[in-house]
């Protein structure tokens, strides 16, 4: 792995509801200007489902044409949520991003903890 800006330490969480979340360095760190020419190491994604609800989370990886599927279909529930951790480094760019889809027609919160390795895409 590279090293990261430890200040850079970030959670963003997007509610999927029988559709996909992309997450793109811009969406995670939409209040800093060139966020789009960020590259981020993901460290970890979880999701859950609220009260009896179970939900069906895939992580995928897409340039928005073709996709990796990096977790397939996983029933998340309250007492049963999903954690992701790689287990290699996983870098997403604007390019190259997170899609995480919620099969399921109930709301399931999914966060995606990263941080900045590079700052202008080098």
């Amino acid at each position: 792995g590279q090293n990261i800006f430890a200040d850079s330490l970030k959670m963003s969480s997007q509610t999927a509801n029988a559709n996909s979340k992309n997450f793109k360095p811009s969406d995670i760190y939409s209040s800093e200007t060139f966020s789009s020419s960020y590259l981020l190491q993901v460290m970890a994604i979880g999701a859950s489902a609220s009260g009896g609800d179970s939900a069906s989370i895939i992580i995928g990886l897409t340039d928005g044409v073709n996709t990796m599927t990096l977790q397939k279909g996983t029933t998340v529930t309250a007492s049963g949520p999903l954690t992701y951790i790689p287990s290699t480094p996983l870098y997403i760019n604007e390019s190259n991003y997170l899609a995480i889809t919620n099969t399921a027609s109930v709301d399931s919160v999914v966060t995606v903890y990263c941080a900045i390795v590079a700052r202008g895409g080098a």
